[in-house]
């Protein structure tokens, strides 16, 4: 069981120092996208045994104050093959049916979505999403995405929370122990020590205090000890 208490130790001290981490990137980010956007996408198209050209594609991006998460699934059957949407038809073959993936950071003022970054979005707020459906029988196409954007304000403050709460867990615990520490009490239980100064004969613990300093009158304090 120690061995198992020292890994979750770690395990938390990881996961609250990366939440840090990360809260510090949302926030740069969030300055950074007022004029840059960064992406991160992956492109996967291949040509099934039917014959059809068939792609998934997700994204994240960072731009116009919100971090953007973009899922799409599109298939193109062979009556397309000739047709304005041929493209599904040469990405695959040009990919091979690889997996690619892209990173690159562009100009706010140059972005195709500029003119409504937010359009079929059924929802307006820190977090926003839209679920869309597309078909065109004619072709024998379908596709179906998803997008949901998130304000980077919104990240940041959860992504803090973690962090937050172990700084104020550590800030109660320490001024108890000095509450405690100055009123001669064990640091542990807050068992009365001044009448011995080696060990506290409640818990055991000690050496629990500086066998120097003066004993407090308790009289002149509250009763009420903090937990």
């Amino acid at each position: 069981m120690p061995a198992v208490r020292q890994i979750w130790r770690y395990l938390r001290t990881g996961l609250v120092i990366t939440c840090a981490l990360l809260s510090v990137a949302t926030y740069l980010l969030m300055v950074r996208s007022r004029t840059i956007s960064d992406k991160a996408q992956r492109s996967h198209s291949w040509i099934d045994e039917s014959g059809a050209a068939r792609s998934t594609y997700f994204g994240l991006w960072s731009g116009h104050d919100y971090i953007w998460f973009t899922l799409d699934r599109d298939r193109l059957g062979s009556k397309g093959r000739g047709s304005w949407m041929n493209d599904y038809f040469v990405e695959a073959q040009r990919s091979g049916g690889r997996a690619v993936w892209q990173f690159s950071s562009n100009n706010n003022l140059h972005e195709y979505f500029l003119i409504d970054p937010f359009e079929g979005m059924t929802h307006r707020g820190p977090v926003r999403w839209g679920i869309w459906p597309r078909a065109k029988p004619e072709l024998d196409f379908t596709s179906h995405g998803m997008r949901v954007a998130v304000d980077h304000r919104l990240l940041a403050i959860l992504f803090a929370i973690p962090p937050a709460y172990v700084l104020l867990k550590l800030a109660i615990r320490w001024q108890r122990l000095r509450w405690r520490r100055n009123r001669s009490l064990c640091i542990r239980c807050g068992y009365d020590l001044r009448a011995t100064r080696e060990k506290c004969p409640e818990c055991g613990y000690g050496p629990v205090i500086d066998s120097t300093a003066d004993p407090v009158d308790r009289s002149t304090h509250s009763s009420t000890i903090p937990r």
